[in-house]
């Protein structure tokens, strides 16, 4: 009972609505870019491998920003919510 209610009440819409656009992001970032990365990996020359290796450390990064600010709304959410 206490399980339901916790979880009726961490509805992203109410404590973060920043944790779909951390999922979305992940979500993209797993399915173009690591596939998209290994491919130009693949085919390209050192140039090219370097730009694309920093370009998906750029997007893992706003990737962790957005998912760690996610997190810390939860956490902060039910902190309260729990006093």
């Amino acid at each position: 009972m206490y399980g339901n209610a916790f979880l009726s009440g961490v509805n992203a819409t109410w404590y973060s609505a920043n944790s779909t656009t951390c999922f979305t992001n992940a979500l993209s970032l797993y399915q173009y870019d690591v596939e998209l990365m290994l491919i130009k990996y693949m085919y390209g020359d050192l140039e090219d491998i370097v730009l694309n290796s920093t370009l998906f450390l750029k997007n893992v990064s706003d990737v962790g920003y957005v998912c760690i600010d996610a997190g810390e709304n939860l956490y902060a959410y039910s902190l309260y919510r729990f006093e």
